[in-house]
């Protein structure tokens, strides 16, 4: 089982006299990839209910001026019959406009081993893929419109015919 999660680092202004102090409430809201067979692809989303549901717990009702992305990561969870050392995928986002899917990354290597880890995705994103979560989460939280946000994911296993559970 796969989770890939996302952190949004929201930013809040609260004026006080001469002062600007700013706060930096981090919500984390995710989808669920689960694989069951050897080579796979899958769609999740994230409703946008979800995300507001995230951000109201965070902020306790304040308002939000800009939404600033954190962090991309991959929680992998191993589960019993898994024979899979590792696994390549595409991960990417569907365009609002276009409906077409934007990668975030390509041919990101995933080691799997026996206990659950935490991989946080730093080389190789790809700008537009992460620009469109980021105007898609900004939609959202901030001006408080926009629609549910759906990632793809495309993969392979290794070794050939292995299987990721």
């Amino acid at each position: 089982m796969k989770k890939i999660l996302f952190i949004v680092l929201i930013l809040v202004g609260i004026g006080c006299e001469e002062k600007e102090v700013f706060l930096y409430p981090t919500i984390e809201e995710g989808a669920l990839f689960t694989i069951k067979t050897s080579d796979f692809e899958d769609e999740v989303v994230i409703s946008v209910g979800q995300i507001n549901e995230a951000i109201s717990d965070a902020t306790d009702g304040e308002g939000i001026e800009d939404v600033i992305l954190e962090s991309i990561w991959l929680e992998i969870t191993p589960k019993s019959g898994n024979t899979a050392q590792e696994v390549t995928m595409d991960l990417a986002i569907q365009s609002w406009q276009s409906q077409q899917f934007i990668g975030i990354v390509n041919d990101f290597v995933v080691k799997i081993g026996d206990k659950p880890s935490k991989l946080i995705v730093i080389k190789g994103l790809l700008n537009p893929g992460v620009e469109e979560l980021k105007k898609q989460l900004d939609e959202i939280i901030v001006k408080q419109a926009g629609q549910n946000i759906t990632f793809e994911t495309e993969a392979t296993v290794a070794p050939h015919g292995a299987v990721v559970k």
